[in-house]
């Protein structure tokens, strides 16, 4: 399986950055099996402030969503 970045937007008009990760099962001759949760990683630079909110989903085949985590700046 690999994970890729799907999709990667940022909305001005509610301040919010979101982030969409896919799994694309790529097969081969031989199986492995995830013992835990793997973790991702992405990096995002803004010339002036960060976003007041930010949404993580991971998604699926079609628009189907697996996971939505947001995510909201504390001041």
């Amino acid at each position: 399986m690999e994970t890729e970045l799907k999709t990667l937007r940022y909305d001005e008009s509610s301040d919010t950055l979101s982030v969409a990760v896919f799994d694309d099962y790529v097969h081969h001759v031989i199986c492995t099996l995830e013992l835990g949760p793997i973790l991702n990683a992405v990096s995002v630079s803004f010339e002036s402030n960060l976003p007041s909110r930010v949404v993580v989903r991971h998604v699926k085949d079609g628009n189907g969503v697996v996971y939505e985590k947001p995510f909201i700046r504390q001041r």
